[in-house]
């Protein structure tokens, strides 16, 4: 890893004069993720244009650490609250991405639709996999379910879109086979419990994304109805 990070923490230090082996935006981030009145989704404020525009990139990493600081010691509960907001966002079924600019029309409903379908197979057989493999007392199955916890961790203090869950669809996906396979060993798969459980918590998280996020979805899918 850090022979993969050299060139690129040195190019950053050659641009802007400071060691920044991630670059600048992840910092920024931590800033637009977590105002007053943030919703934990990627939507950048009038200040935050107006640093930007008056401001050197180089300048932004201190800033957006420094106000996301702030943030934290000045509301601390709305913190904890946006922290619980992302991760039901980030676990949603009907989140998908299927809002491209080259679709439009039915293909880009048909898009949508496929797109959840996919994510809800994905994230019960997945969930399923996860509760299975913390049973099954299999050191490897250990090892995979740290990486998979370990994903998402910097994305729930920091802001939410549908592409930052790109990284944890592997071990997703390999959690999802293991308990498709386990369920085709046992003849009595639809009364599983662990499927039946996984397929409750995903879909009353999916729903309580709907209920909080309903305007949003109102004003995406008003161009469909």
């Amino acid at each position: 890893m850090i022979i993969i990070f050299i060139p690129w923490t040195t190019r950053n230090y050659l641009v802007y004069g400071k060691t920044m082996p991630f670059g600048v935006a992840g910092s920024f981030n931590f800033w637009i993720g977590n105002y007053h009145g943030a919703n934990g989704e990627q939507e950048p404020q009038p200040e935050h244009f107006s640093f930007l525009a008056n401001h050197r990139m180089s300048e932004l990493q201190d800033e957006s650490i420094e106000q996301f600081k702030n943030f934290l010691i000045t509301h601390p509960l709305e913190f904890i609250k946006l922290t619980l907001l992302r991760i039901n966002k980030y676990f949603s079924a009907i989140r998908p991405m299927g809002f491209w600019f080259y679709n439009s029309g039915c293909s880009q409903f048909l898009f949508i639709l496929s797109s959840a379908l996919a994510f809800f197979v994905l994230f019960v057989f997945g969930l399923g996999g996860f509760i299975r493999a913390l049973k099954s007392k299999n050191e490897m199955m250990y090892y995979l379910l740290v990486l998979t916890v370990l994903t998402p961790l910097i994305i729930f203090v920091t802001v939410i879109e549908t592409r930052y869950r790109f990284q944890i669809y592997p071990p997703l996906a390999i959690l999802a086979a293991y308990f498709i396979d386990i369920l085709k060993e046992n003849k009595k798969c639809f009364i599983d419990k662990v499927l039946w459980s996984s397929l409750l918590i995903v879909s009353l998280n999916s729903i309580v994304d709907l209920i909080l996020s309903i305007e949003k979805f109102k004003e995406r899918l008003g161009g469909f109805f």
